[in-house]
């Protein structure tokens, strides 16, 4: 019953995001506010916390190890049934928390509401990609606690022939 609501939970999340990507994603919307410098991590009060990271080409790339420069991300949250058992994801990006990677692949997402979240790509031009988790390939559900800076360490992902790494 376990592998049946993972496969449930990852089909409900990937057609999410597709009918999420069918909207207009304008990159240039005021309305939408970019997370801080990602190398000006600040401790993060009490009711909130901070996610941080780093997005590299992965190996058996030509590209291997090189950073993912000025890529939106965002970060979707996870809605729970009445059951308490995580049902799907969405991801709203008026709304959602979005940042950009710096020229070293690291991002910085801070002042958020203490949850679980998917961590989402946006692709050119109007696609969000769930990002899974590099080691296993399933679903990756980032937890931040309040008052924590949480870090996922360094992530290689191959996102599609489009998206060039840093020189």
């Amino acid at each position: 019953m376990k592998y049946f609501s993972r496969i449930l939970l990852s089909a409900v999340l990937f057609i999410l995001l597709g009918l999420t990507a069918c909207s207009s994603l304008n990159t240039d919307n005021p309305d939408v506010t970019l997370m801080p410098d990602p190398t000006e991590i600040s401790a993060p009060s009490e009711s909130e916390g901070v996610l941080t990271g780093i997005l590299l080409a992965p190996r058996g790339t030509e590209a291997v190890g090189k950073p993912y420069a000025d890529i939106r991300l965002y970060l979707g949250i996870l809605l729970v049934a009445d059951d308490g058992k995580t049902t799907l994801a969405r991801v709203n990006e008026t709304t959602a928390p979005v940042t950009r990677t710096d020229s070293n692949g690291r991002f910085v997402f801070s002042g958020l509401e203490p949850r679980e979240y998917i961590l989402v790509v946006q692709v050119p031009p109007n696609n969000l990609i769930k990002l899974n988790d590099p080691n296993t390939g399933k679903d990756m559900v980032l937890t931040v606690e309040a008052g924590k800076i949480t870090d996922i360490g360094t992530m290689e992902h191959d996102l599609p022939w489009f998206i060039t790494p840093a020189p």
